[in-house]
């Protein structure tokens, strides 16, 4: 079997194109920065990005011009004290560099969507978001981000959550070899 090892530069050029959605793994460790700011130094452009728990890295990338939608449950930056996603702010209050396009999810409905899609499934059950305005709150997902339906088998309200299938996904990992099998270690978060 031939190796699949890249450079970064090889991979994000073969595989991230303009208006892609891109899941970035990570769940404030195990971050991808490396991959990110090569999608900057590339000048991806008009993507949409997926990420559970936004950080500075998808900060970096809407300040950057590279983002027109983003997918996720929250967007700050981690580091001690926390602070606010200072190029996120200023793209949503200000269009600078341009609008920014969001769809709010909880952690776990976003969770959810993401198990869904890759178990090739239409939706996920939840009820984490009822009730709640982000079950309410719509942009560009419109009517396909969530629907509150009757159950047919308790008549019970119930949250269903479709599945986010990605054009890429990008994970860093503690240890891979040349055939792509990998490992991480720690806390998987999404």
């Amino acid at each position: 079997m031939p190796s699949k090892l890249k450079t970064m530069g090889d991979a994000i050029d073969q595989f991230v194109h303009d208006g892609d959605t891109v899941f970035l793994g990570g769940f404030i460790h195990n971050e991808s920065f490396a991959a990110a700011h090569e999608i900057i130094r590339q000048h991806k452009r008009e993507l949409t990005i997926s990420k559970a728990a936004g950080d500075i890295m998808v900060d970096q990338l809407v300040g950057a011009g590279c983002v027109k939608r983003l997918i996720l449950a929250y967007l700050w930056n981690p580091m001690p004290p926390p602070r606010p996603a200072h190029c996120f702010r200023r793209a949503i209050e200000q269009g600078i560099p341009h609008p920014v396009e969001i769809e709010d999810y909880t952690v776990f409905t976003l969770t959810a969507a993401y198990m869904a899609g890759s178990l090739g499934l239409p939706f996920m059950p939840t009820k984490s978001a009822m009730g709640s305005d982000i079950e309410k709150r719509r942009t560009f997902l419109g009517e396909s981000k969530m629907k509150v339906i009757e159950c047919p088998f308790t008549g019970e309200k119930v949250c269903l959550v479709p599945g986010i299938r990605h054009d890429v996904g990008i994970l860093q990992v503690h240890r891979a070899d040349e055939r792509g099998n990998a490992q991480v270690w720690g806390l998987l978060g999404d």
